[in-house]
């Protein structure tokens, strides 16, 4: 019988779904799902703020704003500190790069108005689009998906992805077959759009001193991939709710490090500090506090 989780009933937040990231953080720790479902969070790691900023610039490409896009980047950017692969100049080449690489008259696809969906307590740019869809499991699969595009070479519709990275050889691009994030966003597309989503898109960006702006090849998901993954969410969910009933997450330190366990180097468990005392509570003025909730209004269904 485990112990039940200290801080539960003071700070727990359930919620009616699930995001991928959610799942993903659950998956390596129930413990770090758990911390993050009480609002403990820590600075952006420079990577993940940089990624949002293009995220919020790349909109005003599409609409040939390039100072829109500098300016919606500067403001998410702020006063974070530059580094070699990431800052302003680094932004302004990538974005130059992507509109060379997408002209307004020509292209692969064009961005088409979004279907109406679930409305999120705060939104990037006009071309994102939330999903909040029933796939059986005991909560609801909820995403934002960057974009729709319309592919001109078969008129299909496919959500898409825009993705910075360092590095990006083949490891990276082999990253997206079959990967978590792109089933659940076309599942969430199929759900919401009235013409056939034939597959899913990914932009990649790369930083550092080589820039590169790179279009991946469509990702089309077999149908036995997209049952196995919704069986798996299915079950994954069960087991949050059961936590949740207890009461109790476990710690998982097969995941704290980022190299022995996994194999692959990552960033260490944010959240080390707490799991290292017998009441994480002690240390909770630590970490800023900051419920996330992408859609208010169904807190509580």
């Amino acid at each position: 019988m485990l112990t039940k989780t200290l801080g539960f009933e003071e700070f727990y937040r359930v919620k009616n779904y699930v995001s991928f990231s959610s799942l993903a953080c659950f998956h390596r720790c129930p413990r770090k799902f758990f911390y993050h479902a009480c609002g403990m969070k820590t600075p952006d790691h420079p990577a993940l703020t940089f990624g949002t900023g293009m995220h919020l610039g790349l909109p005003h490409v599409w609409r040939g704003d390039q100072e829109g896009a500098l300016k919606a980047f500067l403001t998410e950017w702020g006063d974070t500190e530059n580094t070699e692969k990431r800052n302003p100049v680094t932004a302004v080449e990538l974005l130059e790069k992507f509109a060379k690489a997408h002209p307004q008259e020509g292209g692969l696809y064009e961005i088409v108005r979004p279907p109406k969906g679930e409305e999120p307590s705060e939104r990037r740019s006009d071309d994102e689009v939330s999903f909040l869809v029933d796939i059986g499991a005991l909560k609801l699969l909820y995403g934002r998906i960057d974009f729709i595009a319309r592919m001109f070479h078969d008129q299909g519709l496919y959500p898409g992805e825009y993705k910075t990275t360092s590095e990006m050889g083949s490891l990276f691009v082999q990253c997206f077959l079959n990967h978590p994030q792109l089933l659940a966003y076309y599942l969430g597309a199929k759900a919401l759009c009235f013409e056939e989503v034939k597959g899913c898109l990914v932009e990649g960006l790369r930083t550092g001193k080589k820039t590169e702006v790179m279009t991946f090849p469509p990702f089309v998901p077999d149908e036995h991939v997209l049952d196995q993954f919704i069986e798996e969410t299915v079950e994954t969910v069960e087991r949050i709710v059961k936590y949740e009933q207890d009461q109790t997450f476990p710690q998982c330190r097969f995941g704290c490090t980022p190299h022995a366990c996994y194999g692959k180097a990552w960033f260490y468990c944010e959240f080390q500090h707490l799991c290292s005392v017998e009441d994480w509570r002690t240390l909770r003025d630590m970490y800023e506090i900051e419920y996330y909730e992408p859609l208010k209004d169904r807190e509580g269904e």
